[in-house]
């Protein structure tokens, strides 16, 4: 009899005693398994005997017993092959069948309590995926174990069980808007005051200029909605020191412009006394920016939301850099935090700064582009659907990309990626934040801080978006 043992060793004393320790176990639970199938046997309980067999299947494959228990036949080759027609087993003796729940259980107890015992002693030394390979297998013999459910991170909610980031986050992520809309309402009202000289230089006839909470914005557009846009950057700076307890700020003389077309942008940058003739060049295949070597942000949009939109994305950027030093090279806290946070604030996602995919054809791309634009889309199911195909975007290579190279799927993994830190793990966030913006690689620091190895953050990112799409559709039933 051959017991299979899950997963590979790793290369440590510590490792190798763990997994003899546990082949022995596993040894000692099928021989129980099987001693409590021959009493199964001589009660004739053949369904709870199936039963057993089964459970033994997962420990040892070539369970000869078992399979032939089940009624699985050898072909020619020697391979195990299924019944055609399985049969229904039966349970007769209703006395033995009362008694049979606590034989297993005394079993499954047995083998649990040592492999338990085993994890608490080398858990530290195994590989991520192969302790929770072992979480798995004694989830087999007892699916509701609340001790194993807990060491895979898990909480019950009504019958089943689910990640314990999910009840967080939804708890959490509840009082997000709530807390926009009161900052939104709480921004005292702007200022109006004159152009200063730097401002009247432009030669641009600004329709008005305020400024309030250390904030200036000039622009060509309505004055209400140079009003809402300063609304909005104030309301951001308080969102985002309310929701990671920071106390970043925006830079001293922080302006803001809002410019009604992209005429009045190339008037703009060429004016503009800190944008030499290669600034120039870059800014002019932008609708939007940031202007080196200053602190004006501007936006030369067509239409009022992508004013706004991108205006509190290069205003988010400043205040991520002034309590972090995150900037582009860190692409996916660039724009998955960026574009989390500018949605609650403003309700829209239209500023990204990536490339096309390198994983869909052009086509493909640009339909999940549309898509996204799009106010009904909901990102996490699009995310959830990206994550499910047969080429999903890795972490490995999401993080490690600036601002400048993610693809539209490393820009969507990166947004879900955020909102679960920003909404479960808070705290994790923000170390990560702030170790990644002194200049440590984000692959490592998100394994270290997360305790999970990207893999594994992958796998359980995926069930949290699958569990979050399932609470939201149940709550709108």
């Amino acid at each position: 009899m051959a017991a299979l043992v899950w997963g590979s060793p790793a290369a440590t004393a510590q490792s190798e005693e763990f997994e003899r320790g546990h082949a022995a176990a596993t040894v000692e639970l099928i021989g129980a398994l099987e001693e409590v199938a021959a009493w199964c046997t001589k009660k004739k309980l053949f369904a709870s005997r199936a039963g057993l067999y089964r459970s033994i299947l997962e420990f040892d494959d070539d369970h000869e017993q078992a399979r032939r228990g089940l009624g699985y036949k050898r072909d020619r080759e020697g391979a195990w092959v299924a019944p055609r027609k399985p049969r229904v087993p039966r349970d007769f003796d209703k006395r033995a069948l009362e008694e049979f729940p606590s034989r297993r259980r005394e079993v499954v107890a047995a083998f649990r309590n040592r492999v338990l015992e085993l994890l608490a002693e080398h858990e530290e030394e195994l590989d991520v995926a192969r302790a929770r390979s072992v979480r798995d297998q004694l989830l087999v013999l007892d699916p509701d174990d609340e001790v194993v459910r807990s060491g895979r991170g898990e909480v019950r909610r009504g019958e089943g069980w689910v990640l314990g980031e999910t009840p967080r986050a939804t708890e959490r992520r509840g009082g997000f808007s709530p807390l926009a809309r009161a900052l939104l309402e709480g921004v005292p009202a702007p200022v109006a005051v004159q152009p200063n000289a730097r401002e009247a230089a432009f030669g641009i006839e600004w329709t008005a200029c305020l400024t309030g909470g250390g904030v200036r914005i000039l622009g060509t557009c309505p004055p209400d909605e140079l009003a809402r846009v300063l609304r909005v950057l104030l309301a951001q700076r308080s969102f985002v020191n309310e929701i990671l307890g920071l106390e970043a700020e925006f830079p001293s003389r922080f302006t803001a412009y809002a410019l009604t077309g992209a005429d009045q942008g190339r008037r703009f940058v060429e004016a503009h006394p800190d944008a030499d003739e290669s600034i120039r060049r870059f800014m002019d295949e932008l609708v939007a920016g940031a202007v080196p070597g200053s602190h004006d942000v501007a936006s030369w949009c067509d239409e009022s939301a992508n004013r706004l939109d991108s205006l509190a994305r290069l205003g988010l950027q400043f205040l991520l850099g002034d309590a972090f030093g995150i900037d582009g090279d860190q692409g996916w806290a660039f724009e998955g935090f960026g574009l989390y946070i500018t949605r609650e604030l403003v309700g829209t996602r239209l500023t990204w700064f990536v490339k096309p995919s390198d994983y869909l054809l052009p086509e493909e791309d640009a339909a999940l582009r549309r898509r996204l634009l799009q106010h009904e889309t909901d990102w996490y199911v699009e995310a959830a659907r990206i994550l499910a195909g047969e080429r999903p975007p890795k972490l490995v290579y999401t993080l490690g990309r600036s601002v400048n190279t993610l693809t539209t799927e490393d820009m969507l993994l990166s947004y879900v990626l955020a909102a679960y830190l920003l909404e479960a793990r808070p705290k994790e966030a923000i170390s990560i934040l702030g170790r990644i913006g002194n200049g440590e690689v984000s692959t490592v620091v998100v394994e270290q801080v997360l305790g999970l190895d990207l893999a594994e953050l992958g796998r359980r990112l995926r069930r949290w978006l699958d569990e979050r799409i399932a609470e939201e559709r149940a709550a709108e039933d």
